[in-house]
C-alpha cells in the first residue's frame, strides 16, 4: 500500500508498508482475541437487553409471541466485535 501528499512542485513525505509477516499476522489475531474476549461478556449484556425491548415491543404490536424466530449470539462486527478483514487494499 502506498500514502503520500503531492503538491504543485514538490512531492510530500511518502510511506509504503511492507508486506505483512506471519509472525506480525499471529500476533495481531492474538491481539484482537484477547480484546474480543475482554468486551465479550459486557456486549452479550447489551445484546440481550436490546432482544428483551424488541421481544416486548414484537408482543405489544402483534399481541402474541413471535413463530419460531429464536435468535442467538454471535460475536461479531454488528455487535462490537474486533475482526480481521482479508481483502486486498485498506486498512481494517
Amino acid at each position: 500500500m502506498f500514502w503520500g501528499a503531492f503538491s504543485y512542485d514538490k512531492k510530500g513525505p511518502c510511506y509504503i508498508w511492507a508486506a505483512e509477516t506471519i509472525q506480525e499476522k499471529r500476533d495481531r489475531k492474538y491481539d484482537l482475541d484477547n480484546k474480543n474476549s475482554l468486551r465479550e461478556h459486557a456486549d452479550k449484556q447489551k445484546w440481550m437487553k436490546a432482544q428483551k425491548k424488541w421481544l416486548q415491543d414484537y408482543i405489544e404490536t402483534h399481541s402474541r409471541r413471535p413463530g419460531s424466530t429464536h435468535k442467538k449470539w454471535v460475536h461479531n462486527e454488528e455487535n462490537r466485535a474486533y475482526i480481521i478483514k482479508n481483502r486486498r487494499g485498506g486498512i481494517n
